[in-house]
């Protein structure tokens, strides 16, 4: 049942008539897509598994893996996860979460748009930034 004498304020724009609950909606409504829109979505490519991560994170991880990649390097999953500590440590950025986890979940999904190519040579499994064609 909505009260008469309620008021909320959308977009600066006073709105009468509205219940508790309305209000409420509306308030965890806004919440809810703040941090929706501080997400990316990553794609494993290999289990087709979604995983939110923070966005600033992802451009993080995804700008120390393209420069650890660059110049057409391949390299082992042991090498881009020390590239990444090493980019980390020159631009004195402190990240306190797992560094392995957050990579491979970037790293996957680069792959699944085509921006990392992941292969074999030499009984080895490699990675690299793809080149533009």
């Amino acid at each position: 049942m909505r009260g008469i004498n309620e008021t909320v304020f959308q977009d600066k724009k006073e709105i009468k008539n509205v219940s508790f609950l309305d209000k409420l909606n509306y308030f965890m409504a806004k919440i809810t897509s703040k941090k929706k829109e501080k997400k990316v979505e990553c794609l494993n490519p290999h289990t087709g598994a979604r995983l939110n991560i923070d966005a600033e994170i992802y451009k993080l991880l995804s700008t120390a893996i393209k420069q650890t990649l660059k110049g057409g390097k391949a390299i082992t999953w042991t090498d881009l996860v020390a590239g990444i500590k090493e980019y980390m440590k020159n631009k004195k950025i402190v990240f306190s979460k797992s560094v392995e986890w957050y990579a491979i979940t970037v790293k996957n999904d680069l792959e699944t748009n085509h921006l990392i190519e992941t292969f074999f040579e030499k009984g080895k499994k490699l990675n690299r930034w793809k080149n533009k064609s």
